[in-house]
């Protein structure tokens, strides 16, 4: 038992290896930089189902930390980890605390907002949604956890999304200035229309609700003309194939999740861009079809509703960490 200088701050401890517990420091740290592609969360979830002391070695980490503003214990580390024969191990305490008051750091700051962005023109936290009108009476829709950059002269209308997604609704320009969305994979110029645009861990994805996009990779020879109901994965160096755009694609611009015969793992990804910390999924219910509506404002909430009528379950470890399970 672990347990703090003040009332209710105790941890149920059972000792996890040095190696494991570096990894589940290194998890968080990755997680926590707001910075984790869809496969790294992927390979998170594949982790914490290889081995029980992994999943024990990220609940006890979670736990410290929640713990530490209230009393700093070098100590703390030395509990999680597998005494010595002579039970005399020594660690760096002053090297963990320093760890993990940095941690604490990253997680205050990066809870709702990805810091490698705050200094974009617009920035959204977790959870949050903002929309802008731009001087030309262009309307766009942040979702949560993006970064926008607006960069208009007498040449052109440019914005940049460096992350997350955004719906956006072209205004006239008088000038007849070309409206373009410039992302890390290439350039997308509006041809009057409405679409929404995302950055994935593979690349652009584009669907266009009304008219067309033309659509031109980083690296690639020429324009593709996207036309209104498709919806296509822009890389740097090609197009992938097209595919009919999602119904509903823009519910999330109403505060909706809609799904039809979808995977569950696609709802919980869209979910988890809703909620700080981590939602983890059992691959043996990843493929498990859902078909209904949900609010994005309440993840938690959501989950439960998909619970009351889904063969899974909804384990909460920590404030941090929701696993859904097979029921």
């Amino acid at each position: 038992m672990l347990c703090g200088p003040l009332r209710g701050t105790c941890v149920n401890v059972r000792p996890v290896s040095r190696q494991v517990l570096d990894q589940a420091i290194d998890w968080q740290v990755r997680l926590e930089m707001g910075e984790t592609s869809q496969e790294q969360l992927n390979a998170l979830q594949t982790w914490l189902a290889e081995h029980a002391e992994h999943r024990r070695a990220w609940e006890q980490l979670n736990g410290i930390n929640q713990r530490l503003r209230i009393a700093e214990q070098p100590a703390a580390r030395n509990a999680l980890l597998q005494p010595s024969a002579n039970g005399r191990r020594r660690l760096g305490r002053s090297t963990l605390v320093i760890a993990l008051a940095g941690l604490l750091s990253l997680i205050a700051v990066n809870r709702y907002v990805p810091v490698r962005y705050a200094l974009a023109d617009n920035v959204t936290a977790t959870g949050e949604q903002r929309t802008l009108m731009l001087s030309d009476h262009t309307r766009i829709v942040l979702a949560g956890r993006s970064a926008l950059n607006v960069r208009f002269d007498e040449h052109e209308r440019r914005i940049i999304l460096l992350a997350g997604e955004a719906f956006i609704e072209t205004g006239h320009d008088t000038a007849s200035r070309p409206f373009i969305v410039e992302t890390q994979a290439g350039q997308m110029r509006a041809l009057g229309t409405r679409f929404l645009v995302e950055e994935e861990s593979r690349g652009s994805r584009l669907t266009v609700l009304q008219s067309a996009v033309a659509a031109q990779p980083r690296f690639g020879l020429g324009e593709a003309v996207i036309p209104q109901g498709e919806q296509v994965l822009m890389m740097a160096d090609r197009l992938d194939e097209l595919k009919d755009a999602p119904a509903n694609a823009d519910a999330w611009t109403h505060g909706m999740l809609v799904v039809d015969n979808q995977p569950l793992s696609d709802v919980v990804s869209a979910l988890s861009h809703e909620r700080t910390g981590l939602i983890t999924l059992d691959p043996v219910i990843a493929t498990l079809r859902v078909t209904g509506t949900f609010p994005l404002h309440d993840a938690d909430q959501a989950l439960r509703a998909l619970a009351l009528n889904t063969p899974i379950r909804i384990e909460q470890h920590t404030r941090w960490w929701l696993a859904v399970k097979p029921r």
